[in-house]
């Protein structure tokens, strides 16, 4: 089973309805659905995705709806002071991206990292796709 880790702007993709991006970024999470693979988010990625969804006109009620199915479908990896810490003097010039990247970096099953800001990633020693290139990715293997 892969085990890929999601970036925020995935998971934004998904529930906001972003296209064209949000057609990869759906399959990925209907596999996850399925238990073809394993997804991982960040638990800090849940405030910022409640934020750009409130922004996009998503209901507090909705939102709260899709972090109950978030819970269920994936495996919410801590934010805590020792990945901040690391986050901190990882030396990626996006601090998100950094707290992305040591979060993922905390479990060695993870072997991608989906996002769509690959260029924020460049330090990463684990494997960088977009949507598609996963999608790509899982039926290769």
């Amino acid at each position: 089973m892969k085990h890929i880790f999601l970036d925020t702007n995935i998971i934004v993709d998904i529930f906001a309805a972003r296209a064209p991006h949000d057609i990869a970024a759906i399959e990925l999470y209907r596999l996850a659905k399925d238990n073809k693979i394993k997804i991982y988010i960040s638990a800090e990625s849940f405030t910022t995705i409640y934020y750009i969804l409130r922004i996009n006109k998503i209901a507090h009620n909705k939102c709260l709806i899709i972090f109950q199915d978030l819970l269920k479908t994936t495996t919410v990896m801590t934010t805590n002071e020792l990945i901040i810490s690391k986050a901190v003097h990882i030396g990626f010039d996006d601090f998100e991206d950094g707290v992305q990247f040591i979060s993922a970096k905390s479990n060695s099953k993870i072997n991608l990292i989906v996002t769509r800001d690959k260029k924020g990633f460049k330090k990463s020693d684990i494997a960088i796709a977009d949507a598609n290139q996963a999608m790509q990715f899982i039926v290769a293997s």
